[in-house]
C-alpha cells in the first residue's frame, strides 16, 4: 500500500543519513582540518551550515507591533539548535568539558571556539614543515625557481605558527639542500653572516 510505501521510504532516508552522520568522525582535538571539513559537509547535506556564519534573525514589527517574520526566527533557531546537537555528538566528551559554556549558546560560538582551539597546526604539523624545509632536493637540471618554492613554502608555514627560521639559517638550510660546492664555497668566503639573508 501507499502507507507501507511511504514508511519503507522514511526508513531508507532514515537510515541514509544515520550513514551520512556516521561518516562524521569523532572530533578528539586532533586533526581539525579534516574533521571541521568533513563536518561542514554533513551539515550543508542537512541544509542547516548557514548558522555557522550568518546571526539569528531579528523580529520585525508590524505597525500592529506583530512580528512579521516570526516564522523565519522559529525556523533558525530550529537549525541552530539541530546543528549544535549534530556538532556536540561527534566531539568527546573532554572536548565538550572545554567548551566554556558562554560558548554553547549557539552552533556559530561552539564552531568558533574549536576553531580558535584545534584550528592552528598541531606539533605534527610543524615538524611536517621543518622536514619539508630539511628534506627538499635539489635537481640542478631543472628551474630553481619551483624547488625554492617548496623550500620558502615551508618556512613560511613555520612563520605563520610563529616559528620563524633565522635568515641566516635559512640560507644554510638552502645552501646544503642546494649541494652545489662552487656556489656554496662563494657564498662562505665572500660574505659576512650579517650579509646572508
Amino acid at each position: 500500500s501507499a502507507h507501507t510505501k511511504l514508511s519503507l521510504t522514511q526508513i531508507n532516508m532514515s537510515s541514509n543519513s544515520n550513514n551520512i552522520f556516521n561518516a562524521v568522525s569523532i572530533f578528539d582535538g586532533k586533526h581539525w582540518l579534516v574533521w571541521s571539513g568533513t563536518m561542514e559537509s554533513y551539515l550543508e547535506h542537512q541544509g542547516i551550515s548557514y548558522v555557522l556564519t550568518e546571526t539569528a534573525p531579528t523580529e520585525v514589527k508590524a505597525t500592529d507591533g506583530s512580528v512579521t517574520n516570526a516564522s523565519e526566527i522559529k525556523q533558525w533557531k530550529h537549525d541552530d539548535l539541530r546543528a549544535k546537537g549534530s556538532i556536540k555528538l561527534r566531539l568527546t566528551e573532554g572536548v565538550i568539558a572545554n567548551i566554556p559554556t558562554a560558548n554553547i549558546v549557539s552552533a556559530a560560538k561552539i564552531w568558533e571556539h574549536l576553531k580558535t582551539q584545534y584550528g592552528g597546526a598541531q606539533c605534527a604539523d610543524l615538524y611536517a614543515y621543518f622536514q619539508t624545509a630539511l628534506n627538499a632536493k635539489y635537481n640542478v637540471g631543472l628551474h630553481p625557481d619551483p624547488q625554492l618554492l617548496v623550500i620558502t613554502t615551508a618556512f613560511a608555514r613555520l612563520e605563520n605558527e610563529s616559528l620563524s627560521i633565522p635568515e641566516f639559517l635559512r640560507a644554510m638550510i638552502i645552501l646544503n639542500i642546494a649541494r652545489i660546492p662552487s656556489v656554496t664555497e662563494t657564498v662562505l668566503q665572500t660574505y659576512d653572516k650579517d650579509e646572508i639573508k
